[in-house]
């Protein structure tokens, strides 16, 4: 056939380095580098891997297996997207569930996929058996005061 005119390296397909720290989901969306983060996600250690911050910006930020998430937690257990945190600028933290296998848990609760959960300071989460803990940072407000729940 054809095939054995060309040379063999065109046939190949060369594989993408996906190394490259500058090919994020962030830099795809376009997001500001210089936004401040609303809030601070600690997963705990596990089987799985040490403990690890993660911080939390305006919007979504997912929550998953696959390596493009804002927050990749490498467990067999959790879906390739998992759960989203949102933070709206006026302060509110959510979470959903994409509709994970293994579900989130939230305080006490199983999360039922894609309601919106409003998110307090310290609470703890699991997405599978991956336990961790959220933390929101306080946002200066314009008048310079830290903003107390009414």
């Amino acid at each position: 056939g054809l095939s054995s005119c060309l040379p063999a390296e065109m046939e190949q397909t060369q594989p993408l380095d996906w190394n490259d720290e500058s090919l994020t989901c962030e830099t795809l969306e376009g997001k500001d580098g210089n936004q401040e983060p609303v809030g601070r996600l600690h997963v705990f250690s596990s089987s799985y891997g040490p403990e690890k911050d993660f911080w939390i910006h305006c919007g979504e930020n997912i929550i998953g297996r696959q390596t493009t998430c804002h927050i990749p937690i490498p467990a067999p257990s959790i879906s390739k997207r998992h759960a989203v945190i949102e933070a709206e600028v006026e302060g509110s933290h959510f979470i959903y569930d994409c509709g994970s296998l293994n579900r989130t848990r939230w305080r006490k609760s199983t999360l039922k996929p894609h309601a919106r959960y409003a998110l307090d300071d310290g609470d703890l989460l699991l997405f599978a058996d991956v336990a961790c803990q959220y933390f929101i940072l306080p946002t200066p407000s314009e008048n310079g005061t830290c903003q107390a729940d009414a």
